[in-house]
């Protein structure tokens, strides 16, 4: 089956994670294709970084993918959208995970999707764009917990894709890459 090409031009992106590493780059190729790019973070210094990079078109939102009250206040700002991608996450500290750390990494990449499925505004041809990791599928030593949190947004985008329809919903599961999540 053939599939056509996505026209980004004119289009509303939010790319929440889009201050650094993946989330950056899919903010910088989707503002070079004319859409209308919010990066979206914690770090308002790294916003307002990233944003200069990527070009006049693109604006800045802070928020915590932690605070689900907090999300579901940008979407309601920022209004009727065509692609959402949550490419938001941060390592954990070395060592093994203290059950406060766990709670922290399950709001940040499993509840927060939650959150942005359940207050999104999709305009017609919208998707939303999940990016996991490899980890999720083979777990390297002391990352039991933090792949198991990937695992369920992998099975989670399964179900969004049934509950969100005509929405499109894919989850990208990128290998190791060199990006600023390990600096």
């Amino acid at each position: 089956r053939t599939v056509a090409a996505i026209s980004l031009n004119g289009a509303r992106v939010l790319v929440i994670g889009g201050s650094s590493g993946f989330g950056e780059a899919t903010a910088a190729r989707a503002a070079r294709e004319g859409a209308r790019v919010t990066i979206a973070s914690r770090s308002e210094d790294k916003l307002r970084a990233a944003a200069a990079r990527i070009g006049d078109q693109c604006q800045t939102a802070v928020v915590d993918v932690r605070d689900g009250d907090a999300i579901a206040g940008m979407l309601t700002r920022l209004g009727t959208l065509d692609h959402i991608v949550l490419s938001a996450g941060e390592l954990p500290p070395p060592g093994p995970l203290s059950l406060e750390h766990m709670h922290e990494q399950a709001n940040a990449r499993f509840w927060s999707v939650i959150h942005v499925a359940r207050n999104a505004q999709f305009g017609p041809g919208g998707s939303l764009t999940l990016v996991t990791g490899a980890a999720t599928i083979r777990p390297p030593k002391g990352m039991a917990a933090l792949s198991a949190i990937g695992a369920a947004v992998n099975a989670l985008s399964r179900g969004l894709v049934q509950d969100l329809a005509p929405v499109r919903v894919n989850t990208v599961i990128p290998g190791a890459a060199d990006t600023p999540l390990w600096d």
